[in-house]
């Protein structure tokens, strides 16, 4: 059963707002005014043992850029969005890397709808919009103490978001032509978000559909890359169903990737 979409309203800050998943989850999105960083929102959620799963917050304003995060193409949005999603799956971290993916695919759709721009995926969590950076997806997770498998998995996501992004859309309201309002704009990316991201976690087990959807978004397929410890050079031939990199090496043989850590350059064919 798909997640119906939640009421579309602004959130005000401190405020939550609740709605029901397609498997009867209450999933609770929070607003908060600010953070240290996403890196420790994420962090201080994953370590709240009494945050059930489904618990998400949208951070307004992120006070100091991770130096993962490039600080130019955030300056240049003026609606960036911050945003983390607690899950409990009980599984050990070797079943954990499909989740950026499905995180991925989830976000990829929640953008088409909003801009109707063309956006790709750039290997493991780089999410592109018309051929530009717009943002990242991570995992953070804490084992359990016993049993090696997650007792908590926090979904991060960070995008250089603009208002133009939905005011280009065709299907915006004379109402909103008029007052120029789009004051909630992130709120409701956040809200339609949630809800996707739920309609394929809760699936997940039995349909792994989004795989293939996130192959497809992928850019990196084809290109020649670089690599580092020991330097290698190759082809990237596919992703596959674990979300992992495969690539054909220059001097035969082939290697799977887990991360992008060894990844020293990608080099893109010209079509």
């Amino acid at each position: 059963m798909a997640v119906e979409s939640p009421v579309q309203q602004p959130i005000a800050d401190g405020r939550s707002f609740s709605f029901i998943s397609g498997r009867g989850r209450v999933l609770t999105l929070t607003h908060k005014r600010e953070a240290s960083s996403l890196p420790l929102a994420m962090d201080t959620l994953a370590q709240n043992d009494e945050a059930p799963e489904g618990t998400a917050i949208l951070i307004n304003k992120n006070r100091n850029t991770d130096r993962t995060l490039p600080v130019r193409l955030f300056k240049r949005a003026n609606a960036p969005f911050y945003f983390c999603l607690l899950l409990r799956p009980k599984i050990p971290p070797q079943k954990a890397m499909p989740l950026t993916a499905l995180a991925t695919v989830a976000f990829c759709r929640v953008l088409r709808r909003f801009s109707g721009k063309q956006i790709t995926v750039g290997w493991p969590n780089k999410i592109y919009s018309d051929g530009n950076l717009l943002g990242y997806v991570w995992l953070k997770g804490i084992l359990h103490k016993t049993d090696g498998t997650y007792d908590s998995i926090v979904i991060g996501i960070a995008a250089a978001l603009s208002e133009a992004m939905e005011s280009d859309r065709l299907t915006k309201t004379v109402s909103r032509v008029f007052t120029g309002s789009f004051s909630g704009f992130r709120d409701r990316v956040a809200q339609a978000l949630l809800a996707e991201i739920f309609a394929l976690y809760e699936k997940m087990e039995k349909d792994r559909s989004f795989m293939s959807e996130y192959r497809a978004l992928c850019r990196d397929r084809d290109a020649f890359i670089q690599l580092r410890s020991p330097r290698r050079r190759g082809t990237i031939r596919d992703i596959d169903n674990e979300g992992r990199m495969v690539v054909d090496l220059a001097g035969g043989g082939s290697e799977v990737l887990f991360s992008a850590e060894n990844i020293k350059k990608i080099i893109y064919k010209h079509k």
